[in-house]
């Protein structure tokens, strides 16, 4: 474990030309529209719909229950986080079990095993034929 947060939501505000982000990490929040959201509901949330599934697709989903404290409606906050072009985003990580982690780990290092002989084998047959 790294200590690092499993879940990171954020909202990719309305004049941003790149909507492909992902993580709040990488995307600086100009107007920090994250502060509008209510991460613990949206947490519980995917817990109740989502938490076991291999896949979730959260369809039907009603923003104005995640949302708090918001702006003025005619400020250029509100505007920018939610107007039509804002996008939210929720990303999830993946907690592996350690039988599967263990396994991962196992087939790393075999097929690292192949490579290696198999560049041991191209340079002595290299060697061979100069």
């Amino acid at each position: 474990m790294t200590g690092e947060k499993l879940l990171n939501v954020g909202i990719i505000n309305a004049s941003t030309d790149d909507k492909t982000w992902c993580s709040s990490k990488a995307f600086e929040d100009p107007y920090n529209c994250r502060q509008y959201l209510a991460v613990d509901k949206i947490e519980g949330m995917l817990n109740r719909e989502c938490k076991g599934k291999e896949s979730c697709t959260l369809g039907n989903w009603d923003t104005d229950l995640y949302r708090k404290n918001l702006p003025k409606k005619s400020s250029t906050e509100f505007n920018e986080c939610f107007a039509s072009g804002s996008q939210i985003f929720i990303q999830v990580a993946c907690q592996l079990e350690d039988e599967e982690i263990a396994n991962r780990q196992f087939q790393g290092f075999y097929i690292g095993g192949i490579v290696l002989i198999a560049a041991i084998y191209v340079i002595a047959f290299i060697n061979y034929i100069a």
